[in-house]
């Protein structure tokens, strides 16, 4: 009879560490694409902001780099109800910008002041929505990653940024003019 008890209370305790193992790893893959999709957010709400602003930007093709948050939408269920509804509402905001954009491109719109007043709208409307999928990320263990601003590094208009020491071993490259033969 003990036996049988140390079988189930054996089997109660690898169910229970399994579990866990899986609650730290759902845990982990959600901060992982938290912190992922913040750092996108930076670039792109940039990008809504100069159309929301610029009529001349309205009817310009510009990217969106949402690689993180488009694949994002197939890990739902790591996800909050409230940041997946937050993400939800943000991609289609964005989308509706990227449409007026392929619309303008393809020539199927004229570029009108009424077409660029109609893509600032949109993109103003998705510029707006970033800071509720910001602050969800965050509530989600996401964490803010420091983005260089390049201007800064400048000093002189025509003088190029310095630049770091690698961060990846680099190819020791021959300074003799012997070639393997």
């Amino acid at each position: 009879m003990t036996e049988i008890i140390a079988v189930v209370v054996g089997a109660i305790l690898g169910y229970a560490a399994s579990w866990m193992q899986q609650g730290f790893d759902r845990r982990r893959r959600r901060k992982g694409f938290a912190t992922a999709m913040l750092l996108e957010l930076r670039r792109v709400e940039r990008n809504l902001r100069e159309i929301a602003q610029s009529p001349q930007a309205a009817h310009a093709s510009v990217e969106f780099p949402l690689l993180a948050h488009r694949q994002a939408t197939s890990q739902l269920d790591a996800f909050s109800p409230n940041t997946a509804g937050a993400l939800f509402d943000f991609l289609s905001c964005v989308a509706d910008v990227e449409h007026g954009m392929s619309l303008f491109a393809s020539g199927r719109v004229q570029r009108t002041p009424d077409r660029a007043w109609e893509q600032q709208c949109r993109a103003a409307f998705a510029a707006n929505r970033v800071d509720a999928l910001k602050a969800a990320l965050i509530d989600e263990g996401g964490t803010i990653v420091s983005e260089r601003d390049i201007a800064r590094e400048l000093t002189q208009r025509d003088q190029a940024p310095r630049l770091d020491p690698p961060s990846f071993p680099q190819p020791i490259r021959s300074t003799s003019s012997h070639t393997a033969v």
